[in-house]
């Protein structure tokens, strides 16, 4: 049998959730030599709806400055 592989390539995300902020849990951690914030964001979308956003990004980007994500 042979085997399928997908390479991914990193590509912009766009998405609007409206509702009230539930629970924020980030931290800041090192991955490898740079700096990042990682982290959930619960919110709650209607009485029985909460939807969990998962939050990575580097402290800089590719040309040094700060991210606006950060």
């Amino acid at each position: 049998m042979s085997e399928n592989q997908t390479t991914l390539r990193e590509a912009t995300n766009e998405v609007v959730i409206k509702g009230v902020l539930q629970e924020l849990r980030l931290e800041e951690k090192t991955v490898g030599d740079r700096l990042a914030i990682t982290g959930e964001i619960d919110i709650k979308t209607d009485e029985n709806s909460v939807h969990t956003v998962n939050v990575f990004a580097f402290k800089f980007n590719k040309e040094g400055k700060e991210s606006g994500i950060y």
